[in-house]
């Protein structure tokens, strides 16, 4: 391990983070740059502090190319930082374990680096004790007495042994109030090296985490859990997860190939294999985050020289040794890696490639090596079994940056059923494809509520399924007719209630977050006469459409500040009821203002639409949940004319002419002062 000098501590300002999915995304992308020891970003402070050695420039220009404003003030200079050196005496250890021993110690965050010392014979640490403590470092050596009497070969992987498995954390978490705040701790957590699973439960406030203690510690776990805005306690001593004598044994049966006889191992270390190109088809993609992952993990796997994966094509190519690893075992793989959403089939047809059936999948236990002669016409079937695919379109407010999309497409991803989830910014708008058998649209929706976002499911979705089960053609028409007249009934009985639904908007002061929309919409629609609840945060507004018979915006506005929100009756926001009065200016003659009238006529969403030549004004009815008085400007703009909202408080204010008075005036000083040489 090269050890790294010039160490340094800065703190970088960040514009542009707006929630914790933003402070996520800079410190595992900055974490993994080169020479970079530790970061830490704080939201509320806008600032990051990172501990590298490097020059603070180039980690301002890694964090701008995210996408986030990163500055440099003069008060913001690096600052050195202290490290120790320490000797842990290691005479007590085979070679094998010290060997082992010194790959725990480099994985430790806040090790620089790890040396042996032939006099007095031990290790030589040098580390950072603003990250680590030297009782880590000693714990990290300790070697445990095997639980189990079965000897494990000196062939095998330190990485496989009983003594270096994985260990049992429980936690005491204080501060969780939602569903939300255990999604964002799952997924805070679960993405850091060295977790294996992860569970938190809110009735019990506790969190259960089985983690490698050679990639992380215990320390480092609640140091995350802190970050996210939750404090931990460690509830129970963590301890070492024993494996049976079936899976050690599977373990070293796993590390060597089957042989008949010694000449026969003989016989084949001296034979060269060529390796083998693969193309597998990966669906579940849907981030470069998910092709490093696939690409990093199934490259370290024995036979395995080369991965390379492309997004766009959704393909995986890789080369490796037909002896040491087969198709199957690479599909296995691939679809075993976290999220664990990952679907693989084979991109042509390769007889000698074929995959053999699926494998029956263990925790703990790597596939068993086989030859690749061992391909039989059986192996021709599909790894798996495909299952029916529908997909649907959900509209989706409240996303302000590439963090939040993100968020959604890795949480929905991991729902059972989903096989591909792809959320766009500038259309508000996912696309998800899913399994009917497994889950609902309905739940696709309200799982993203659950995050802190509106959505909304379009009034027909045409979900067709890519394959479809056998079912007779009388239980389909059955099914038609059914919905036929479920949607006949259902648009009688919004016709019916149509006009008992009025519209109001609350101005509401005191939201910081997603969450706090979704805390307000869904309470709200708990009440009795609520129709529907939009909440937009940057606007500080919501529209509720509601029962007048039933209840008044001003019990409304009484709802939302029982919930800790100050809020307001808007009682003259424009457009508000669908009428719409605007002034409307460049217009000369009477065909402009047919002109006006019939292309706003024949957009979508306008009822009636009148304009008046003499007084520059227009007025408008609308149907403001497809149109808005926007879009309306926007399309008179488009038109060539001038067009604004009719200011309140002056109700004379579409007779003012005074632009036009300045404009004749400079048109008529230019003409008298050509015109008056001309008589001389």
């Amino acid at each position: 391990m090269t050890q790294k000098v010039n160490l340094s501590s800065v703190s970088l300002g960040v514009e542009g983070m707006t929630c914790g999915s933003c402070v996520q995304s800079i410190e595992q992308r900055i974490g993994t740059l080169p020479g970079v020891i530790h970061i830490k970003v704080s939201l509320e402070q806008k600032n990051a502090t990172v501990l590298f050695d490097q020059s603070p420039e180039s980690l301002s220009e890694a964090i701008e190319d995210m996408g986030f404003e990163s500055s440099l003030s003069a008060s913001s200079a690096a600052t050195p930082v202290s490290t120790d050196t320490q000797l842990i005496p290691t005479s007590g250890l085979t070679p094998a374990a010290q060997q082992e021993a010194l790959e725990k110690l480099s994985q430790i965050q806040g090790v620089l680096d790890v040396r042996e010392s032939p006099s007095p014979m031990g290790l030589t640490v040098t580390f950072v004790p603003s990250l680590t403590s030297s009782s880590q470092l000693s714990e990290a050596v300790e070697v445990p007495a095997p639980s189990s009497p079965m000897q494990i070969t000196p062939n095998m992987s330190p990485s496989h042994t009983a003594d270096g498995g994985a260990a049992l954390l429980k936690l005491s978490i204080e501060g969780m109030t939602c569903h939300s705040c255990t999604t964002t701790i799952e997924g805070k957590i679960g993405k850091l090296n060295g977790i294996e699973k992860i569970k938190v439960v809110l009735e019990t406030q506790e969190a259960t985490i089985v983690y490698l203690p050679y990639l992380i510690t215990v320390q480092t776990i609640t140091d995350q859990i802190a970050v996210s805005g939750f404090k931990a306690f460690v509830k129970s001593k963590p301890r070492p997860l024993q494996l049976s004598l079936s899976e050690i044994g599977r373990l070293v049966d796993s590390q060597k190939p089957t042989l008949s006889s010694p000449s026969e191992a003989s016989e084949e270390s001296e034979i060269f294999i060529d390796t083998k190109l693969i193309a597998l088809r990966v669906k579940g993609m849907h981030c470069r985050s998910c092709v490093v992952n696939i690409q990093d993990n199934i490259s370290v796997l024995p036979g395995v020289s080369s991965v390379e994966v492309s997004l766009e094509k959704e393909k995986a190519s890789i080369c490796y040794d037909p002896v040491k690893v087969t198709v199957a075992q690479l599909q296995q793989a691939i679809e075993a890696l976290p999220p664990g959403n990952f679907k693989t089939q084979l991109w042509g047809s390769l007889a000698s490639l074929s995959p053999v059936p699926t494998l029956p999948t263990a925790a703990l236990t790597p596939p068993r090596p086989a030859r690749a002669t061992q391909a039989t016409p059986a192996a021709l079937l599909p790894c798996f079994t495909q299952p029916l695919a529908s997909t649907v379109n959900i509209h989706i407010e409240g996303m302000t940056c590439n963090s939040c999309v993100q968020s959604i497409e890795g949480m929905i991803s991991q729902r059972k059923g989903v096989t591909s989830a792809q959320v766009s910014l500038s259309e508000h708008q996912g696309t998800f494809e899913y399994d009917p058998l497994l889950t609902t649209p309905e739940e696709l929706r309200e799982a993203v509520e659950d995050m802190g976002f509106d959505a909304f499911l379009p009034e027909t979705n045409s979900l067709l399924p890519v394959l479809k089960p056998s079912l007779s053609k009388s239980s389909n028409l059955s099914n038609m007719k059914d919905k036929e007249l479920d949607g006949d009934l259902q648009k009688e009985t919004q016709a019916r209630n149509g006009d008992k639904h009025a519209k109001c908007f609350i101005q509401i002061g005191g939201m910081t977050c997603a969450s706090c929309v979704a805390n307000i919409e869904r309470n709200l629609k708990n009440e009795t006469g609520i129709h529907s609840v939009l909440v937009a945060l940057m606007a500080s507004k919501a529209e509720v459409r509601y029962n007048p018979d039933l209840i008044d915006p001003v019990k409304i506005a009484e709802c939302v500040e029982e919930l800790g929100f100050s809020a307001s009756v808007m009682e003259n926001y424009e457009g508000s009821d669908g009428n719409l009065e605007l002034v409307v200016r460049g217009m000369t003659c009477a065909s402009c203002v047919h002109k006006i009238e019939s292309s706003l006529m024949k957009e979508k969403g306008i009822i009636y639409a009148s304009v008046a030549l003499a007084t520059n004004k227009a007025h408008i009815k609308h149907d403001s949940e497809i149109i808005g008085p926007r879009d309306i400007i926007k399309l008179i703009k488009n038109l060539g004319f001038e067009a604004s909202l009719v200011k309140r408080d002056r109700t004379g204010s579409h007779l003012d002419h005074s632009k036009e008075i300045r404009q004749w005036r400079k048109s008529f000083l230019v003409s008298l002062v050509f015109c008056v040489p001309s008589w001389a």
